[in-house]
């Protein structure tokens, strides 16, 4: 029999050991045998409705890859040839129109010539000249010759319109050594003005117009022109860029037809704007942001689109930053789709973070190909001088760079989002200084990012502010490291930003009223991760009603114009369901099986608490033993 003192011994080991086992067991969550979260496994779907939806919304994604168009009422542009970037020129083609009989026929010249029948654009031709015009007195034929502009040829009589509308002038006075093709105009001689315009001029529709753009970081106008009768169209010239053609209803302003095959470098644009939103019609339409690039690539690696993904990884190396330039390997924050190099000098490394995921997941499943390593390697030397070794800051990286100038804030996402980096990067690669570097951030991140008093991470270093992201993305984290309460303890702090169908981004700061779509979509995928199926599967149902029929997403249904919050349709909301819907190995599905974990967190906060009660209720369990066996001897 063990007497009091032995069980007294016991229960004090036992609260020395009780920390450790209360944070490591989630096996139901992190499966051991593969180190990836449980939840990886199941789709947050139970219907067709559910599989439609996601489809729909993975389709949208790929047509955002595509230049941004104009599809107009089915009238086509066909130019003559494929005028390419460099192109610098003339330029002409055809079109056709969808509906004819709704633009009438307008002929601007009263003038008509007969003979000779090919002398419209002939140079040199001296002699007769007859045709038709509108009949009337006073009213003579004018003849001119053609260069840059219409010259008046005074040795060529002019010639009267007859009674019957005829006429018939003389050329052949003019001197040979004149250059020009010829023009005539009807003139009335009583009140010396000119009547209609100058023969040759094309019949054209009324209120259709041809446009011609150059288009590089805008669209730049080239030159317009009425549409004409015979449905061809020329430019004299037209500048370097991609070409772009339109046919327009002057009337309504509305585009039949449009003609542009850029060059495409694999950069998909970030959002789909619409008439009355903030970036339509701007420059911003075209705009590819690298953290939607990422997120995009993640989905083409989940769904297993080699294409896709392949192109997609070859727009993410067209931006990065070449060796010898500041900020070497790293991505900016956006680039426009059709020009590269047209860069906004930033560089955060949360987005960066994302684009190095992104490519670990690409070389994950399909090796290291396509340059796929080395492209991570630079972006990984990028990422770790970001790291800061002294101050309140040691162990966490920085922001990155804006405009040149270093970004000296602390985030909590980023944070997060490198720890997904360096743990994911450590089983792909097989880099143990990666799995080193995930265990450490882990810790620091916990140790000086966590508001203990709160239940929640707070925003970022000294930054108390409440995010939503901070919580469902730092539940997600705390599941993977084993952090099972605080896990749980954020999760239930996202309560707090229920808003409408979804959930809304801040609750302490300035901020519109809105339901934030990618955010609340993060929030499902916490959800799953804890093990709560039919609550993930109930926030993504609840925001049903705001998909678009394109399968799209909007970024938030409220623009919010303090936080730079959009209403337009967004491929990081979009790119967000159907990871957290449709594939959500394909996002953070990394987690520390807790029986195979060698390198345990120590115990902060609120373990420590239970920690405490555990090992308290040992002793007291052990006392009782002790004194019921004591009243049986």
């Amino acid at each position: 029999m063990i007497g009091f003192t032995g069980y007294v011994a016991l229960a004090i080991i036992l609260v020395c050991v009780g920390p450790a086992e209360a944070v490591l067991a989630a096996p139901d969550i992190c499966n051991p045998s593969t180190n990836k979260f449980r939840s990886s496994q199941n789709r947050l779907v139970s219907s067709p409705d559910d599989i439609d939806r996601i489809n729909r919304s993975i389709n949208w994604i790929k047509s955002m890859m595509e230049p941004l168009r104009n599809i107009g009422d089915g009238s086509n542009i066909t130019p003559i040839q494929e005028y390419g970037y460099g192109y610098q020129g003339p330029a002409e083609g055809t079109f056709s129109l969808a509906n004819p009989a709704s633009y009438a026929v307008i002929n601007p010249s009263p003038i008509t010539v007969t003979s000779p029948s090919d002398l419209r654009g002939q140079d040199g031709y001296r002699g007769q000249a007859s045709g038709t015009a509108p009949a009337g007195a006073n009213r003579v034929i004018r003849a001119y010759l053609y260069t840059d502009a219409e010259y008046e040829q005074p040795e060529a009589v002019p010639a009267v319109v007859n009674p019957d509308g005829t006429w018939t002038i003389d050329l052949s006075p003019v001197p040979a050594n004149r250059v020009g093709v010829w023009h005539f105009r009807l003139h009335d001689t009583a009140s010396n003005t000119y009547i209609g315009e100058s023969w040759p001029r094309d019949g054209h529709y009324q209120n259709l117009e041809m446009q011609a753009y150059s288009v590089t970081d805008a669209e730049y106008l080239m030159g317009t022109q009425p549409a004409r009768d015979d449905n061809t169209f020329s430019f004299a010239n037209v500048a370097q860029g991609n070409k772009l053609f339109r046919l327009v209803d002057t009337s309504s302003n509305t585009i039949l037809a449009e003609y542009f095959q850029p060059e495409t470098h694999g950069l998909i644009r970030s959002y789909e704007y619409h008439p009355g939103q903030d970036g339509f019609g701007t420059p911003r339409a075209h705009y590819t942001y690298l953290y939607d690039q990422a997120l995009a690539l993640m989905v083409a690696v989940g769904i297993n689109d080699r294409a896709m993904a392949d192109s997609l990884l070859d727009g993410l190396q067209a931006v990065q930053v070449p060796s010898g330039q500041p900020n070497a390997g790293a991505f900016p924050s956006s680039a426009h789709q059709l020009d590269p190099s047209n860069q906004q000098p930033t560089h955060y490394t949360g987005g960066n973070a994302f684009v190095a995921y992104a490519l670990i997941r690409y070389q994950e499943r399909y090796g290291n190909t396509n340059g796929v390593g080395n492209t991570l390697n630079s972006l990984m030397q990028w990422i770790s001088s970001m790291k800061t070794t002294s101050g309140d800051g040691a162990g966490l990286y920085r922001g990155g760079f804006r405009n040149g100038a270093p970004i000296t804030w602390y985030s909590t996402e980023h944070n997060i989002d490198l720890w997904h980096v360096f743990e994911r990067g450590a089983r792909v690669l097989g880099d143990d200084d990666y799995k080193q570097e995930a265990s450490i951030l882990a810790k620091t991140i916990v140790n000086k990012l966590w508001n203990n008093s709160e239940g929640r991470f707070n925003q970022g270093l000294n930054d108390p502010t409440k995010a939503l992201d901070t919580s469902s993305w730092g539940a997600t984290f705390l599941y993977a490291i084993g952090e099972r309460e605080k896990a749980a303890s954020a999760l239930r702090f996202v309560d707090n930003f229920a808003h409408g169908q979804g959930y809304t981004p801040y609750l302490d700061i300035p901020a519109t009223n809105t339901v934030w779509l990618e955010g609340t979509f993060g929030v499902a995928h916490a959800q799953a991760v804890a093990g709560d199926q039919s609550r993930a599967i109930s926030t993504t149902r609840n925001t049903y009603s705001l998909q678009s029929a394109n399968g799209s997403w909007q970024y938030a249904t409220i623009p919010d114009t303090i936080n730079e919050l959009t209403d337009a349709d967004s491929v990081a909301s979009t790119a967000w369901y159907v990871l957290a819907a449709g594939y959500p190995e394909a996002v953070w599905s990394e987690c520390i099986a807790l029986a195979s974990r060698s390198n345990q967190l120590a115990p902060t906060g609120g373990s420590q608490l239970s920690a405490m009660v555990f090992g308290s209720v040992l002793v007291l369990a052990g006392a009782a033993v002790f004194r019921r066996e004591s009243l049986n001897v």
